[in-house]
């Protein structure tokens, strides 16, 4: 869903649009609804050309925490709602070479084509996610030249106006105007935040606690294996948190697009009410939660919770069937056409011209055979 109208988007309504959809998090939707904002406001000002790449401030993110609360799914439902383009790039599928995965250019360039949700003006002011940027963190001996090299080639996007690919063997190079784009880092760092944790006395995170001497958040970057040169590119972080199975409830319960709400639309479709008590839903979301996965544990609970009742459902029910029936019986005699059909069976004359395909009854020849 989308926020209705360009002008009346502001950082709050960005903000209380994904509180429809994002339990908890606050500091990351705030984060990120204030960027998209900027890049937005950035976006309108460029295509009025009152506004010049010099004229644009930096607002790249790292966004960090465990997998599956909320990170891609924040940067998602706020994209989707001003109309900007969102392509999130794994960062495991990075090649400096190409030879291995792809080349990071290469990801982009797939993932704008495939991008959908967006207003076309906007296609030039992409948001590019770059997650589980921490397995390119690598400081292991002889490894260490290798993450580098990556985190390098990362850094050449951040820093340049175009994004350039292709070149191999027959491919001719292709560039695309990234200057409009912003850029997102995500990761779980979960060694870093620990250390920090443990050196400091501080909430696990990248924040410290009042009173204690603060190092700079780039100090961090650094010791989380981040190149000083790409941790420089980063102007904020913030940390998304893990939460438990009363967390899991709330989703399942108030959030729009929740696993049971989804469901709920599907039996509706097929003449069917699904409710259930609120005591079997926090059982769903307690067993959700054993897996450890955050929110995607839920599609897997509800599945497993819904199992038996699927497999009772048909669509006997569903409004307007006649859309969808096809027409059993055909003329056969009426329907000529250039294809093999079951219905017919075809046969070439040798004698005749090839192009030509003569049909044949094959109920009026079971008749001659028949007599």
């Amino acid at each position: 869903m989308k926020i209705e109208g360009l002008f009346e988007v502001t950082p709050k309504t960005i903000y209380s649009h994904m509180e429809k959809y994002v339990y908890g998090q606050d500091e990351a939707k705030q984060l990120v609804s204030n960027m998209l904002f900027m890049h937005l406001a950035y976006a309108v000002g460029a295509i009025n050309e009152e506004l010049a790449d010099h004229d644009r401030i930096a607002t790249n993110l790292l966004l960090t925490g465990p997998s599956g609360f909320g990170k891609t799914y924040i940067l998602r439902t706020g994209c989707k709602s001003i109309g900007v383009p969102f392509v999130s790039v794994n960062a495991k599928s990075i090649s400096n070479t190409g030879y291995i995965g792809a080349t990071i250019e290469e990801l982009i360039q797939k993932g704008l084509s495939a991008a959908t949700d967006y207003d076309e003006m906007f296609k030039g002011y992409a948001i590019i996610h770059i997650d589980e940027i921490d397995k390119l963190c690598g400081r292991h001996g002889s490894e260490t030249g290798w993450y580098d090299s990556l985190q390098h080639s990362l850094l050449a996007i951040l820093e340049g106006k175009e994004i350039k690919y292709g070149g191999r063997s027959s491919q001719s190079v292709q560039t695309i105007d990234s200057s409009g784009f912003t850029y997102v880092l995500s990761g779980n760092f979960f060694d870093s935040r620990k250390k920090r944790d443990k050196e400091e006395s501080a909430p696990i995170g990248f924040n410290s606690i009042e009173g204690q001497e603060k190092k700079s958040l780039h100090y961090w970057l650094e010791q989380a294996g981040l190149i000083k040169e790409l941790a420089g590119r980063i102007s904020s972080v913030a940390e998304l948190h893990e939460f438990g199975a009363d967390g899991l409830y709330d989703i399942l319960v108030n959030k729009e697009d929740s696993s049971y709400r989804r469901y709920q639309k599907i039996y509706k479709l097929l003449g069917e009410d699904l409710m259930i008590s609120e005591e079997q839903l926090m059982e769903i979301s307690k067993s959700a939660a054993k897996m450890g996965i955050g929110a995607r544990g839920l599609n897997a609970a509800m599945a497993e919770y819904l199992s038996l009742s699927i497999s009772d459902l048909t669509f006997d029910k569903v409004k307007d069937r006649n859309k969808f029936e096809k027409v059993e019986e055909i003329d056969k005699k009426l329907l000529i056409q250039y294809s093999n059909i079951e219905l017919f069976s075809t046969i070439h004359d040798e004698e005749d011209d090839p192009k030509f395909t003569i049909i044949r009854d094959i109920d009026k020849e079971d008749d001659d055979e028949d007599n």
